[in-house]
């Protein structure tokens, strides 16, 4: 299984909405992170479905601040 492969899965988290913006992320926007930014989506996809929720609406704010950059991105997706 390919990296990509392992993470689509990764991306279906058993809510639509969820599902369909990290999809639409990785499909969009993968290739053009670093590979250090590429690892910290990898763990970013460790972490609960409803603290992804909440980052990603502004409900709350990670503790680690390296998912800082993916969730303004992630953000930007949810509002187009």
């Amino acid at each position: 299984m390919s990296n990509q492969s392992r993470l689509l899965w990764r991306c279906r988290r058993g809510t639509r909405e969820l599902d369909t913006l990290l999809q639409s992320f990785l499909a969009n926007e993968f290739d053009q992170l670093s590979e250090a930014q590429q690892q910290i989506f990898d763990r970013f996809l460790d972490e609960q479905d409803p603290d992804i929720y909440n980052w990603i609406t502004g409900y709350e704010v990670p503790t680690n601040p390296d998912f800082i950059f993916l969730i303004q991105r992630l953000q930007q997706l949810h509002a187009c």
